[in-house]
């Protein structure tokens, strides 16, 4: 337990530093339990002022009173109500993670993917069941190119889609007659087209509308001169 209960204190000691060991040694010298008691609250008090941002943690004052503890080798007696820390703790060992063996069947696309495709299963409604579905090849596409850096074929995506749907996801032949079903940069294309035929117009509508309040304002000024 002693080696144990070491390594924790040089652990502390190297967060609040040496000279904060050396006064905790100093209050177990202090036969008086009232004045360690005043001492140790004054040592509290350094050690916050010391590390500002232990006040924002939770249960700041045990924590600081434990770390105190600790260092003292477990031997400090104050008149101060806490909940010392057990130094048997320090024996037990870690609880065990269980690790999930769950891996999905292809890892480029992970475990979301085919949460996506529970959630599609259980989707009643025919046209959001399309729609997910479509959404579903864009988002495989892209994870597809992004892992395998070519041109991925729709055949490949639709065949992966019904092997991790255990085959109960088909996409109608209909769907795939369109071979950039699954193409997402053609959207974003032409959406950048769009919006770059949107702010030619309305940049010409602009240098109109300039024109012709230019040409009213020297008609006016000719009648003036006039």
């Amino acid at each position: 337990m002693e080696t144990t209960v070491n390594t924790e204190k040089d652990l502390l000691s190297k967060e609040y530093g040496s000279n904060i060991l050396k006064l905790v040694e100093y209050l177990l010298t202090i036969e008086n339990i009232e004045e360690r008691t005043i001492q140790a609250e004054l040592l509290k008090k350094l050690i916050f002022k010391m590390n500002p941002s232990l006040k924002y943690t939770e249960n700041a004052d045990e924590k600081v009173w434990n770390a105190m503890y600790i260092l003292s080798n477990c031997k400090l007696d104050v008149n101060v109500d806490y909940n010392k820390v057990d130094p048997e703790v320090f024996h037990k060992k870690p609880l065990k993670i269980d690790y999930s063996i769950n891996r999905p069947k292809y890892k480029h696309y992970g475990k979301n993917i085919e949460l996506i495709i529970e959630k599609i299963l259980a989707e009643t409604n025919e046209e959001k069941r399309k729609d997910a579905i479509i959404g579903l090849g864009k988002l495989m596409k892209m994870f597809y190119g992004n892992w395998n850096k070519e041109i991925t074929d729709n055949n490949i995506i639709v065949s992966q889609i019904s092997n991790l749907s255990n085959g109960k996801i088909i996409i109608p032949a209909e769907l795939l007659e369109d071979q950039q079903i699954f193409d997402t940069k053609k959207m974003n294309k032409n959406n950048i087209n769009q919006n770059h035929l949107n702010a030619n117009q309305n940049s010409n509508n602009h240098r109109n509308n300039n024109g012709n309040g230019n040409r009213k304002n020297n008609n006016r000024n000719k009648i003036n001169r006039k």
